[in-house]
């Protein structure tokens, strides 16, 4: 028997957490009119599980956009707010496990105005946290008897490598020619976009490019963006990751903190910015598992010990790509000027059905614009849905799968209308689960021989199902013997109705 390893999942808890703050306009901002938006990001400092206690600190970032009373230009301001949560959640007694898995999941609630000087921050933070146990599957050990074994191989996969680590970055860009000089940062977003990840050995060579978006507020009062973009390259002590392993990974990256500095000139036209990048990375091992199923002996009475394990399957399939296009209406008035489009996709589900692998979604796009009435914010959804072949013989109780944004553009398309147009990456794995039972030790007991009470000679009458194992056990003979006797070399061998010799 082939030893190998089977991944269970031995605790999973998703732990909720309310985020409420309440914020005063500092006394240099004006009065609020109307807020227009809200974002909130998290990430994970640091967690450690010890003594039955999980604990991590997470640090969520929230900001919000703001049109201030009075009619002197720019109608908009910011607010941001930092804080550190403590999450903690016991585990059962003594639990064993050798890998864990931690996700954070932020979703902003409308903000609350509670008055013209102070307004409230609201979201949901999700943090779920998995503990994996990689089991090994030993020989079973037995005397050294004659003995009759039934095997079948499995395929499955184990997961003995997840790891997730976070790395600092720190960037400086001057602003482009002909863009004013910053007053006042109004927002800031970053993503990761060409993504590659190289193991070698117990290392890992991660690269890709830094994305920064900045909103913010000139010293000419207008409201200007701008982007930059910068590669990086990072090497991670991961543990050991062999050739034969299909790696997943994802990056989240944050902004901790946007400085202004000052050029040459003492102009404010130099950009810092500082934030953390969290790599999770899965090391999935593809292996094929023989178990012992049955076993006998012809000569002894036997007893045999067994468990059952589910053992999973997963096919990683090749990333594939699509085009969204849209036009929005946005105002009932002529567009001036847009000021800022953000997009983020959402997955919403992903399912086969009639052969086929169906995603559906939508392209969260929020709009800040300006029309001769002033400054607004509207958040519109575009729907879609992406289908393609389901891959031939390919067994599937489960469908996860990963969406990016790739790049995306916009543009005026009439007096009140905005046309979108964005790349959307998807990565799809199908995940299969069986349940077997398998033989983890045999009790011969050399005190106890078979009394055998059946004639010198049996005619045995072949039945739907039969299997030489199943006849040869039961006549207390072996396979190898049924195969001689009656002159044939397997199971394919045996025909319903006919008969085999038994002696």
């Amino acid at each position: 028997m082939t030893e190998g390893t089977v991944t269970k999942t031995v605790w999973s808890q998703s732990i909720p957490q309310k985020i409420e703050w309440d914020l005063n306009v500092p006394d240099s901002k004006r009065d609020i009119l109307k807020i227009l938006s809200q974002t909130i990001h998290a990430y994970m400092n640091d967690y450690q599980i010890k003594d039955n206690l999980f604990t991590a600190n997470v640090t969520v970032c929230a900001n919000l956009m703001y049109l201030p009373e009075g009619s002197e230009e720019p109608q908009i301001a910011a607010l941001s707010h930092t804080d550190t949560v403590r999450i903690k959640a016991d585990l059962p007694s003594e639990l064993s496990w050798d890998g864990s898995e931690i996700e954070l999941h932020v979703t902003p609630h409308s903000p609350v105005l509670i008055n013209s000087r102070k307004l409230g921050i609201r979201g949901h933070l999700t943090l779920t946290v998995n503990l994996v146990e990689n089991i090994r599957l030993p020989e079973p050990s037995y005397p050294g008897n004659h003995l009759q074994t039934l095997c079948e191989v499995v395929d499955t996969y184990s997961t003995p490598v997840l790891r997730q680590e976070q790395f600092p970055y720190a960037l400086s860009f001057p602003l482009p020619s002909g863009k004013p000089p910053v007053s006042e940062i109004l927002e800031t977003s970053v993503r990761i976009v060409n993504p590659e990840l190289k193991a070698i050995s117990n290392k890992a060579v991660i690269k890709g490019d830094i994305e920064v978006k900045m909103l913010y507020i000139s010293t000419l009062s207008s409201v200007e963006t701008v982007e930059f973009s910068s590669p990086f390259t990072e090497i991670l002590d991961v543990g050991d990751l062999e050739d034969e392993y299909l790696i997943t990974y994802d990056l989240k990256p944050c902004i901790l903190t946007a400085s202004i500095l000052e050029n040459e000139e003492n102009e404010a036209k130099n950009i810092s910015f500082q934030g953390m990048i969290t790599v999770q990375i899965h090391a999935i091992k593809p292996e094929s598992v023989s178990l012992i199923t049955d076993a006998y002996s012809p000569n002894y009475q036997v007893k045999l010990l067994k468990k059952s394990a589910a053992f999973e399957h997963c096919c990683l399939l090749p990333q594939d790509n699509f085009t969204l296009k849209e036009i929005l209406s946005v105002s009932d008035s002529q567009l001036e000027e847009i000021l800022d489009v953000t997009c983020t996709p959402l997955l919403s589900g992903a399912k086969a059905e009639h052969q086929k692998i169906r995603l559906n979604g939508i392209l969260s796009c929020r709009i800040l614009y300006r029309t001769a009435g002033g400054i607004h914010c509207v958040t519109k959804e575009i729907p879609f849905e992406q289908s393609r072949d389901f891959p031939k013989n390919e067994p599937c109780s489960d469908i996860s799968a990963k969406i990016e944004l790739q790049h995306f553009s916009y543009h005026i398309s009439n007096h009140n209308s905005i046309e979108i147009r964005s790349g959307i990456t998807y990565h799809i794995c199908l995940h299969s689960t069986c349940d077997k039972e398998y033989v983890e030790a045999i009790l011969v007991d050399e005190d106890a021989p078979l009394q055998i009470s059946r004639a010198p000679i049996v005619a045995y009458i072949i039945k739907p199902g039969d299997t030489l194992f199943q006849i040869a056990k039961k006549y207390a003979t072996t396979v190898d013997r049924l195969k001689a006797v009656n002159n044939i070399d397997n199971d394919k061998n045996l025909k319903v109705g006919s008969y085999l010799i038994i002696e």
